[in-house]
């Protein structure tokens, strides 16, 4: 619109030439205004040029000339118009694509940068696996237990060097075959149920088989099975774990032997401790305590004969001096060995000692008998007297107890004894783990006197709640208890393996 006006107004510019002018005028509004602003100053070109021409004609009007330039000064407008309109919606494109461009760029970095540190980690993590995988291997290759791959269906995948030196095989002639070629018939047999198990995700707890090596005597197997699982949780393969434990059972039999041993050889030196018991008893009452009694009927005697003033103190003082020895020796007579223990039975020798519990230490010890016969032989007599003895001891020494009952029964084929106070009982965790303190031993020698023989010792207290303690003992022990010629041949053995 500025052209068309100077157009007409200047009349330097109207005398002139005003087309350029004017495509540059619509050139310029196409531009920067856009197709419509282009077509509006398209318009008012093709005005001012007809007013233009219209004024250098004059009154004479538009030649054809004139009009056909007018014709084709409106035609280049509008081709200059849609070039540059073109030509702007190219540049906006442009902008936009390079715009668009520039976004795609960088999300691609972004992703690129992600993927890159994704990788990194990758390479980190695949990384601690290798070094995993390379530890794991050392383990599997140095482990002294056979350690097998197997899949679902029991085909073997791969082993270590401990299962070809366990069963004596390589590892070429055990690959690819069923896990059930290395065990006897019996747990072969059993190989797929189990295998059935692991599948569903189980774990098979530890369990002992019997494998007859190639060149070898048969060894004592322990194996645990178990699923190899992929980080979903799904069961993938199967792991069995084989070791070797014929040496442990070995050394566990060997041990047991030992035990069975020691324990014969308590149980002999504790019944020869009674028959020396008995003998010192036997040998107090038939010599000394009759010469104590002589001499004191001697004394009696010359107290009646006719003497002077001043032997009569020494003579009472003798007197009572000997009535004191016997005394004392009938008490160590019934300490060492109660003679009514081996002439009346178990049931009067624990009355009796109930009885002096409660004369010497102020205690209330009630027996109690059912009153069955309980005929016993004479060393299971001897044990569980002083084990009720030994019992009654503690209950003296720790328990605090102001009661005690000892209750004798018959229960089928075994002699039942019950000891129960109301002390102040004891954490029998607590005196398990210091056996040998405060009568530790005293128990633990009670239970294992009792087995030797085929009975039980139980030990039932709480803080502050007294104890009670159970022992059994079978009428007619079936074990041998040994000889003292054979307890003294016992530790030479023990010394010689």
């Amino acid at each position: 619109m500025l052209a068309s006006i100077l157009t007409l107004l200047v009349p330097g510019i109207r005398e002139g030439q005003p087309s350029i002018l004017l495509l540059a005028a619509v050139v310029a509004s196409t531009c920067y205004g856009g197709q419509w602003p282009g077509l509006l100053a398209t318009v008012l070109a093709g005005i001012a040029s007809a007013v233009f021409l219209l004024l250098r004609s004059g009154p004479r009007g538009l030649e054809p000339n004139d009009w056909i330039a007018l014709g084709v000064f409106v035609l280049v407008a509008l081709g200059t118009n849609m070039l540059a309109a073109e030509r702007r919606r190219a540049v906006g494109l442009l902008r936009r694509s390079r715009y668009d461009l520039e976004r795609r760029v960088g999300v691609r970095t972004s992703e690129l940068l992600q993927a890159n540190r994704a990788l990194q980690a990758g390479a980190e993590v695949r990384q601690r696996a290798e070094e995993a995988l390379s530890q794991f291997a050392a383990i599997e290759a140095s482990t002294e237990d056979a350690v097998l791959a197997i899949r679902v269906d029991g085909t073997i995948v791969s082993c270590n060097p401990a299962t070809e030196r366990l069963y004596g095989r390589p590892t070429s002639e055990l690959v690819g075959r069923s896990i059930a070629v290395l065990f006897p018939r019996e747990a072969s047999s059993k190989m797929p149920h189990l295998l059935e198990r692991v599948s569903r995700g189980e774990t098979i707890a530890p369990f002992e088989s019997v494998r007859q090596r190639r060149n070898g005597p048969p060894v004592r197997l322990l194996l645990t099975i178990s699923p190899i699982k992929d980080a979903a949780g799904n069961v993938r393969g199967v792991c069995a774990l084989v070791r070797d434990i014929t040496r442990r059972r070995l050394a566990e039999r060997k041990i047991k032997l030992y035990q069975q041993q020691l324990r014969a050889l308590a149980s002999a030196l504790s019944f020869a401790e009674q028959r020396e018991r008995r003998r010192i008893a036997a040998e107090l009452h038939d010599h000394l305590a009759q010469m104590l009694i002589l001499s004191r009927m001697k004394i009696c005697m010359l107290q009646s004969a006719p003497r002077s003033e001043d032997t009569r103190g020494p003579m009472e003082e003798i007197q009572r001096l000997l009535d004191e020895s016997i005394d004392y020796t009938r008490t160590l007579i019934w300490d060492l060995c109660p003679p009514m223990l081996h002439e009346v039975g178990l049931e009067a020798a624990l009355e009796w000692l109930a009885e002096q519990i409660h004369e010497r230490h102020g205690i209330d010890v009630r027996f109690q008998d059912d009153e069955k016969p309980k005929t016993t032989e004479e060393n299971v007599r001897v044990l569980l007297f002083h084990a009720v003895h030994e019992l009654l001891m503690n209950v003296i020494k720790h328990a605090k107890a102001s009661r005690v009952i000892v209750a004798v029964r018959r229960q089928e084929e075994q002699v039942e004894i019950h000891v129960e106070d109301d002390g102040v009982g004891f954490d029998k965790a607590g005196r398990r783990n210091r056996v040998g303190q405060d009568g530790g031993f005293g128990l633990f020698s009670i239970r294992e006197r009792l087995d030797v023989i085929g009975g039980t010792f139980e030990m039932q207290s709480k803080p502050g709640e007294g104890s009670r303690a159970t022992l059994r003992a079978p009428l007619r022990p079936a074990a041998v208890v040994a000889t003292p010629q054979q307890a003294l041949v016992i530790p030479l053995n023990l010394m010689r393996r």
